[in-house]
């Protein structure tokens, strides 16, 4: 690995990294990725073709093809069922693979609200799937929400003027969408599942031919929904009162009711008495150490910590924070196969990378370093930037992102491809 070079302004970055599983790690927060549980695409109604449909096709489409037919998509997913119920949702944030283009011409891709429940039948597309295929019984097409007895009540679908998010997708790769109205439609379908009907993917339709094809759930690259979210806060106070009531029932056995009463006093107080309580002496000694380290004497290469990534929830989370009154560009890596080199047993193999800012929202995120993923603080390609940073991952598998990062707190995390396990190492460089 590169030889680590110093931070050229730690007040600037102050940085400090932390393991954790999701729910315990953002401070009280917890965060969850789930794919669609129904997608579909509307094909433009054309009377001498029918009404066509895509139930479980690898693709859905947006814009309009050389005909100048309109293609839409629709999914859905399943809150109520991953997020616990009460939540309070802090970030969302949706990426999709788009797989196929006319040309790389970036074209605006919107996520509207959907009004109306619709459905999925046994459709599949042949080919490329932009011609769709005959619908059958359930499928949402241009028409009907479920065919052919419910239809929308305007054709193309029923959804919201409010776009909830939009995103310019150019050339082939993954596209994130993230905005505050998402987290409000997530947060509303999670207090009334009743209105999940997802979102219609809206592409521009103004001009021919402009369709993008994006992979659906039943592919190899499903769209991906993250989702950050606080649980309830009521449900621990329940579980503090009866370990009070438990510790005065065996004394109450004990003595007469009446001294039951001073009893309880006498076990409160040596409840009270235990050093446990005084146990928290290690807390003030790490705690005050880290605060006070940071003065102009400290200087650090790069910020690293190493630890065994897990399936599900239990991902490796870095979190910094990037202080001052400028934006700092830094480096962020998910090392994994290269650790081999250097003797550490059982490396990830292949390590993605995620990077969240303060509210939890996706911002940006890597699979493979020479492959840049577009949207949100990356809107170019990475590859040559990495090289030239001096900072590249020496294996192709491994990921990393560049970013110029207002003041804020922000987290790294770090999952493996197909919920692969094993040793993995975070690590945020400052490149000014």
């Amino acid at each position: 690995m590169k030889a680590a070079q110093p931070l050229k302004s730690y007040s600037a970055l102050l940085i400090a990294l932390a393991l954790a599983c999701t729910g315990p790690g953002l401070a009280g927060a917890a965060m969850i990725s789930i794919n669609p549980s129904k997608d579909n695409t509307l094909y433009q109604y054309n009377p001498n073709e029918g009404d066509l449909s895509n139930a479980l096709g690898f693709h859905f489409f947006t814009g309009t093809i050389l005909m100048g037919e309109s293609r839409r998509g629709v999914l859905a997913f399943d809150i109520a069922g991953n997020v616990p119920p009460g939540s309070t949702i802090t970030g969302v944030s949706l990426s999709m693979n788009m797989s196929k283009t006319i040309d790389g011409t970036a074209r605006t891709t919107e996520l509207h609200k959907l009004l109306a429940d619709w459905g999925e039948g046994t459709s599949r597309a042949p080919g490329e799937e932009g011609s769709g295929a005959p619908a059958t019984p359930n499928d949402a097409t241009w028409r009907h929400r479920f065919y052919d007895t419910i239809f929308w009540t305007t054709q193309g679908g029923d959804f919201s003027a409010t776009v909830s998010a939009s995103q310019s997708v150019g050339g082939l790769g993954q596209y994130i969408w993230s905005s505050t109205q998402m987290i409000a439609d997530v947060q509303s379908w999670l207090d009334n599942p009743a209105s999940n009907f997802g979102w219609l993917v809206l592409g521009v339709e103004s001009t021919s031919p402009t369709a993008k094809r994006f992979d659906t759930r039943e592919s190899a690259s499903p769209p991906v929904l993250t989702i950050v979210y606080t649980a309830p806060t009521p449900s621990p106070s329940p579980t503090v009162s009866p370990t009070a009531t438990a510790t005065a029932t065996p004394t109450a056995t004990a003595t007469a009711t009446a001294t039951a009463t001073a009893t309880a006093t006498a076990t409160a107080t040596a409840t009270a008495t235990p050093t446990a309580t005084r146990t928290p002496t290690p807390t003030p000694t790490v705690t005050p150490t880290p605060t006070t380290t940071p003065t102009p004497t400290a200087r650090l290469g790069n910020i690293s910590t190493r630890a065994f990534v897990q399936t599900g929830d239990n991902v490796m989370i870095g979190g910094f924070i990037v202080q001052g009154t400028q934006p700092k560009r830094v480096i962020i890596r998910a090392i994994g196969p290269e650790l081999g080199q250097f003797g550490v047993p059982d490396p990830l193999q292949d390590p993605t990378l995620e990077l969240h800012d303060g509210t939890g929202a996706l911002i940006g995120r890597n699979d493979n370093w020479q492959t840049t993923i577009i949207g949100g603080v990356i809107t170019h390609d990475q590859v040559q930037e990495i090289q030239d940073s001096g900072y590249a991952p020496g294996d192709g598998r491994e990921s990393a992102i560049i970013a110029d990062l207002p003041a804020g707190n922000y987290t790294a995390i770090v999952r493996g491809v197909n919920s692969t396990t094993g040793v993995a190492l975070v690590e945020v460089y400052d490149l000014h």
